[in-house]
């Protein structure tokens, strides 16, 4: 296995890259007030008390990003516009992450992007995919 490796399928093994930060937007805080971030998981778990933490406490704008399309489930669908209902349309928006690339990871934060009327993403939040329970003994990093 290798270690430096963010996402492994069957063919595929993708790492993460570094890229330049404009340190003179940094502050003391970890979410940058009125900034822009994307949620991977979907509408699953913690995304709704999340969304409403950014996009309520810190006025910042959301792209939800789901492995399925919304319209595939109505029941996601509906929950999805109650969340645009409650926090506000231009706050808010679901972009379709079916498989992980840099390549669709960066096309699909640009769509965001758009349609937020934004011009660059503060942060990703990984949300997707879970553990499953099991003494932290049991665990295997690898």
């Amino acid at each position: 296995h290798n270690r430096n490796a963010v996402w492994v399928d069957d063919t595929h093994c993708t790492r993460s890259c570094l890229r330049p930060v404009n340190l003179s937007r940094q502050s003391d805080h970890a979410i940058a007030r009125n900034g822009v971030y994307a949620i991977t998981g979907g509408l699953a778990g913690l995304s709704e008390p999340l969304c409403q933490y950014l996009i309520v406490q810190k006025r910042c704008k959301v792209i939800l990003l789901g492995r399925t399309p919304l319209e595939q489930q109505p029941q996601r669908h509906f929950r999805f516009r109650q969340w645009q209902q409650q926090f506000g349309m231009h706050n808010l928006v679901y972009q379709v992450l079916s498989a992980f690339s840099t390549e669709r990871m960066d096309q699909a934060v640009s769509a965001g992007l758009t349609q937020l009327n934004a011009q660059q993403l503060d942060g990703i939040i990984h949300l997707a995919g879970h553990l499953e329970m099991a003494p932290l003994e049991a665990i295997d990093i690898a």
